[in-house]
């Protein structure tokens, strides 16, 4: 403020927390100046329409030289970029790229990936780490790395750092491949520097095929539905019942994993999906349905002779699905609903009465048919403004996680298994089952049960989102009585 009370107008750029300020050569009272519109106060200043020139100039030629720099570079500059720029210094980028660090770049383009909407935050974080170690491994060796020294000989250098580190294989490769994302993306595709490109040829090193220890068998899937359902587990082989006691808070995260189980979603795809996502299609008119119907085979007849069943099913004209995109990859999927899952869908709209409800239809047709008559009102409270789209309520994957470990303590998950880390030290712990169980479980177990029951790779992939086999592999492990049985579907003696 000077010695007339007024305030300099000055414009203001903000990049990564930090802001610039450009001066308009202007002052105002600051009762003048509209603090919520940012703008002079029309009826207040006599100058106005000089005033309102200046500063929209101004904001032209500032955003002139932010528009200019991101369509050449395609990312913005920073506050000290744009300070060169407004002033016509030498900038950055005109120094001779090998003079130029490459933990400088790499902050850069971390800089850089801040400013894109749909960039995730977590990938940040990775990028982030990946600076990090490469910092630790230059103070390992007393030295610092420029753009010319990139070469497939510096990378495995810094791949060995990383060994050493006693980091899992897995996660060194995560590491060496965002660190070529960064060369190839930033270095030469938008800073067309010329770099050494051998490095593209350092292999990632295959992790040892892993057993999923957290995966749960079709009975603790069922123990755990007789948890959450009746409060009861029955031990089929000595004809006891075991009782339990559950919150409602409890039971609402046991349903929610329970459907996961049942649907294969995963934990942020289960927070978002809503009530819109769920579909009745006519199976007839849409053969992929169809066929993945006929391939999962989920129907719970329980009190249906086999023949009847086979009946009920020929008669189903409308099929259950949730059809959505996956938030981590925006794949399509499409997850056909029978049995356990239409019901879970039945109770979190009726409340602990939808258990009893459920138990009077007794066939698929009179599940879904039900559960349409639900969502028909449903979906007009919602338009009424009444209530949520989303299923299934928001709750942290750290609480969800809690509850879900404290679900199977209680269910007395406590069969102990032996884990072996894949680093250096080979390192190897002992530790209850209930422990190792998370959100990502649920999900595990879907695929591990249904690949037991002989359903196709390539549907499961369609209603889990994957793109590649690869990541399904892994779960296809066959004991030796499968391979027995599957050999036997086609020997004949």
């Amino acid at each position: 403020m000077n010695n007339n009370g007024e305030c300099p107008i000055n414009i203001r750029y903000t990049y990564d927390r930090k802001s610039a300020f450009f001066s308009l050569g202007i002052t105002i009272s600051p009762e003048n100046w509209d603090k919520k519109e940012c703008f002079p106060i029309q009826q207040k200043v006599p100058n106005f329409r000089e005033i309102s020139r200046i500063i929209y100039q101004k904001e032209d030629e500032i955003d002139t030289l932010i528009n200019d720099y991101f369509k050449k570079n395609r990312f913005y500059p920073s506050t000290d970029v744009l300070k060169k720029l407004y002033n016509n210094e030498e900038i950055f980028e005109n120094k001779n790229e090998g003079e130029l660090l490459i933990v400088d770049l790499l902050k850069e383009y971390i800089s850089a990936l801040k400013n894109e909407e749909d960039m995730s935050v977590n990938t940040i974080k990775i990028f982030n780490t990946c600076r990090v170690h490469f910092e630790n491994f230059e103070k390992s060796l007393k030295t610092k790395f420029f753009v010319e020294d990139i070469n497939k000989e510096l990378l495995i250098q810094y791949q060995t750092y990383l060994r050493k580190k006693d980091l899992q294989t897995s996660s060194i490769n995560k590491y060496i491949k965002f660190f070529k994302i960064f060369l190839n993306q930033f270095l030469i595709e938008r800073k067309e520097f010329k770099v050494n490109t051998s490095f593209k040829n350092v292999k990632s090193n295959p992790p040892a095929p892993k057993d999923k220890p957290d995966v749960l068998t079709e009975q603790e899937v069922e123990d755990l539905k007789g948890m959450v359902y009746w409060e009861e587990v029955i031990d089929t082989d000595n004809k006891t019942r075991t009782y339990y006691s559950l919150t409602e808070q409890e039971k609402q995260i046991g349903r929610m994993f329970l459907f996961q189980c049942y649907t294969g979603i995963s934990f942020a795809d289960l927070l978002q999906i809503t009530y819109y996502d769920i579909r009745f299609p006519k199976l007839e008119q849409v053969k992929r349905i169809q066929k993945m119907y006929d391939e999962f085979d989920q129907y719970e007849e329980e009190d249906v002779v086999e023949e009847d069943e086979n009946k009920e099913k020929n008669k189903m004209i409308e099929g259950c699905v949730i059809a959505f995109e996956r938030q981590k990859t925006d794949n399509s999927c499409i997850i056909p609903l029978f049995g356990t899952a239409v019901e879970l869908l039945i109770v979190q709209n009726m409340g602990i009465g939808g258990w009893e409800m459920s138990r009077l239809l007794k066939t698929e047709s009179e599940r879904i048919t039900f559960l349409k008559q639900i969502l028909g009102k449903k979906d007009k409270s919602i338009r009424e403004g009444n209530s949520k789209r989303q299923i299934f309520p928001k709750i942290t994957n750290q609480y969800y996680n809690r509850g879900i470990k404290k679900i199977f303590q209680k269910l007395n998950l406590d069969n102990t298994i032996e884990l072996k880390f894949d680093n250096a030290k080979k390192t190897r712990v002992l530790k209850s089952k209930w422990e190792l169980i998370t959100s990502h479980t649920a999900r595990r177990t879907y695929i591990s049960l249904n690949i037991n029951k002989g359903i196709g790779i390539d549907t499961i992939m369609r209603t889990t989102g994957h793109n590649n086999f690869e990541t399904l592999r892994i779960y296809v492990k066959q004991s030796q009585q499968s391979i027995y049985d599957e050999f036997m579907k086609v020997i004949q003696n």
